[in-house]
């Protein structure tokens, strides 16, 4: 099963094997091709990691089969890849470039930063390039590397030592620290060609990074390049592991990237700037001062890029090191031509130590990061904006907020930023002030209103699924096989509900069963035998999807020792829930949705009104009303209906709607204690319905109506339906 975490807004990143392997990467590499057009020319580059050429290969094979060219550089920088895009290699020139790095990421990890047609590939780029693959991951991709070996690296240095060769006269030594990564592939060669003192440290790539950990915006990875300056250097430059990102070290100062671009500014006649929200207000207030356009925009590498080239900026920066020139270059972030341009301030008699003196002093955190989950992270900061609309008396005097990226407050003496980060669970918070204990006001401040959005937050974690049914219209095959384990393609029908469960959030899995499921609770267990079997063979990815599960959640279950309906079956789950909303999934409606699952529509519409039951429905036949709970209501917005009335399995006659609820449900914790009293119906059974109408009575019942297709798996007739849909969308499946 191929992770969908690995599509991230910036770029792809995973673990080699587990996550990126040849199937994975096979297929990134063909539906790339066919995204971008095929018969267009990408190149590709590669760091120090080992398996990166690996991916090379299984990349190159994709691209192939979608109908590029590809050229291979080799390994390379990523600004060097970066470069590949603005020249021709004898009459050929690139259509697309992809450079496959981990960045300072641990050592297991690779990825692939994508640029098209000169322009960042990322955002929903990347989101509807890994739906494309998830929806066709059994598609098979034939081996062929055939592929065009080419030099970028002679014509970048050539280019590099024609736009600085004023540099050979300096008179000053430099310490490099490349943490091991791919920037001496061409750094030292244009120090040479310029005729530069320098010490290197590090410079040999090696992708397990014995030495240090390759970011440089972590103090602890500069202990070597400081104690080498003070020994024998006037300036020290540190480079994380694709040498996109650089650290500038003098004997006074770590010069932090909102700093750089202040000196970086100094050498650019009325430049227009563009810093990230994490940059110091110092930063913005100097340029302005200085009569430079200042902007603030979003955090990442290519949101930047793209800021760039729509405002015409000469410089952006990072405060992580990510610097961006588009005066007389390209307008990408390029750590060796960064390097570079600082030397050219110092040359042109620029001290930087006293320009960085001069600056107003205040106090700044780093970047805390805070943890949460994928799920809620965005959700939190949605929740503090609509805090922040009505602050507690307490809350320190908010000047204006600025929610560009997340929320960044701005205060009497400083700010504080809470934002998402796009790459990882977290939320990341900074914070500065001219006042030492006022920075730690505002944080505690920040931090207390993050607490508060949490808590206001009432996260659905638990799904309960009532398993527990005979499945008679399945018989002979269900008398002794679970309904739920029949077979849609090569996933049983029970693993289709839990993996939309695990993908809305869900980290608890309640099954309602009874003593003839027990092939369900084997399942989702291992089977050390089968593992053992297949270990190391093409097989072995196929149990990934289920092992995968069994890591992100645990499981528990009851039995229901009577048949006596759904009401019944979900009040036999109350003590695996406890008092907390959840929600339940029907695993006879299998659904599929190339974007978000039903559940997670459900959950996300469920943080805007968290003290409602929510149904899903579906418009149906007026005919098949008899089969179906059936609702009435008025819209309180697209697709969303508070319901007033509800019935259930009436006759088209009597039917109050067309809209039928269907096998997915939010409930509120209160529902076991109306289910409790609610009198057995027709048949003997407890019916769900007869409790939400109660519920919607006092108007705390929503219907929903989602996006996405049901196929009634519980019938022959919709069994059949749903395998030819999978079918013909794994075409390659066989």
């Amino acid at each position: 099963m191929i992770n969908k975490s690995i599509f991230r807004e910036y770029d792809i990143r995973g673990i080699f094997e587990k996550e990126l392997n040849e199937q994975s990467v096979k297929l990134i590499g063909y539906y790339l091709g066919q995204k971008i057009g095929g018969n267009r020319v990408v190149s590709i580059g590669y760091d120090a990691r080992s398996h990166s050429p690996i991916l090379r290969d299984y990349l190159t094979s994709g691209l192939n089969s979608a109908g590029c060219k590809v050229l291979d550089m080799g390994m390379v920088a990523t600004p060097v890849n970066y470069y590949s895009n603005y020249i021709d290699f004898d009459g050929i020139t690139t259509d697309a470039s992809i450079m496959i790095t981990g960045s300072h990421n641990p050592s297991e990890y690779n990825g692939f930063k994508i640029t098209v047609d000169k322009s960042p590939f990322f955002g929903d780029d990347i989101y509807s390039l890994g739906n494309e693959i998830i929806k066709n991951q059994n598609k098979n991709i034939i081996d062929n590397i055939e592929k065009r070996e080419i030099d970028v690296k002679t014509p970048y240095i050539d280019f590099m030592v024609r736009e600085f060769k004023h540099l050979k006269d300096l008179d000053i030594k430099l310490i490099i620290d490349g943490g091991n990564g791919v920037v001496d592939t061409v750094i030292t060669d244009i120090f040479d060609a310029l005729e530069l003192t320098y010490e290197g440290l590090f410079l040999e790539p090696d992708g397990t990074f014995p030495n240090h950990h390759p970011d440089p915006s972590v103090e602890k990875n500069l202990v070597d390049v400081k104690e080498a300056l003070a020994k024998n250097g006037d300036i020290a430059f540190a480079y994380d592991g694709d040498a996109d990102r650089i650290a500038v070290l003098t004997h006074k100062h770590n010069i932090k990237g909102d700093q750089m671009a202040l000196l970086y500014a100094m050498g650019i006649e009325n430049p227009t700037v563009i810093g990230e929200v994490k940059c110091s207000q110092v930063m913005y207030d100097e340029l302005e001062r200085r009569g430079a356009k200042a902007i603030m925009y979003k955090t990442g590498h290519s949101n930047l890029k793209v800021k760039m080239r729509e405002t015409g900026a000469d410089l952006a920066c990072e405060v992580s090191g990510h610097i961006f020139f588009k005066h007389r270059y390209y307008g990408y972030d390029d750590a060796i031509y960064a390097t570079l341009r600082m030397l050219e301030l110092i040359r042109d008699g620029i001290d930087l130590d006293a320009e960085i003196d001069t600056l107003p002093k205040v106090f700044s955190t780093e970047e805390i990061k805070v943890e949460t989950t994928e799920e809620e992270k965005f959700a939190i900061i949605d929740k503090i904006k609509e805090l922040l609309k009505n602050p507690s008396s307490n809350f320190p005097k908010i000047l204006n907020i600025i929610d560009v990226d997340g929320v960044r407050i701005n205060f009497e003496k400083g700010w504080g930023l809470v934002r998402a980060s796009n790459t990882t669970p977290v939320l990341v918070t900074r914070f500065e002030s001219t006042d030492e204990n006022l920075a730690k006001e505002y944080e505690t401040a920040v931090n207390n209103l993050i607490l508060e959005a949490k808590e206001s937050l009432k996260l659905i974690k638990k799904c309960l699924f009532p398993v527990a049914g005979y499945g008679t219209r399945f018989l002979p095959a269900t008398k002794s096989i679970p309904k739920e384990m029949l077979p849609i393609l090569t996933k049983p029908l029970i693993q289709y509900g839990v993996e939309e469960a695990t993908e809305a959030g869900c980290t608890m899995i309640a099954m309602v069963t009874s003593k003839y499921k027990k092939a369900i609770e084997n399942h989702f267990n291992t089977h050390t035998d089968i593992e053992t079997s297949i270990a190391g063979s093409s097989k072995e990815r196929l149990l990934d999807e289920v092992n995968s599960i069994m890591e992100k959640c645990t499981f528990s279950y009851v039995r229901q020792l009577e048949m006596k309906g759904l009401g019944h079956a979900i009040f036999t789950g109350a003590p695996l829930i406890d008092n907390e909303p959840f929600a339940v999934i029907l695993p006879d409606d299998l659904c599929d949705n190339h974007g978000d699952g039903v559940l997670k529509q459900m959950i996300n519409l469920y943080r805007k009104y968290p003290d409602y039951c929510i149904v899903a429905v579906e418009e149906i036949p007026p005919q098949d009303s008899n089969k179906y709970g059936v609702i009435a209501g008025s819209y309180l917005e697209k697709n969303l209906i508070k319901v007033e009335n509800m019935v259930e399995k009436p006759e088209p006659k009597d039917a109050p709607s067309n809209l039928a609820i269907i096998g997915r449900y939010i409930l509120i914790p209160e529902i076991f204690d109306i289910l409790k009293e609610t009198k057995p119906g027709k048949g003997g059974e407890i019916q769900i319905t007869d409790a939400l109408l109660t519920l919607a009575k006092q108007g705390k019942v929503l219907a929903y109506q989602f996006e996405g297709r049901r196929f009634d798996c519980g019938s022959v007739d919709g069994f059949v339906e749903a395998t030819n849909f999978f079918y013909q969308n794994s075409k390659d499946f066989l």
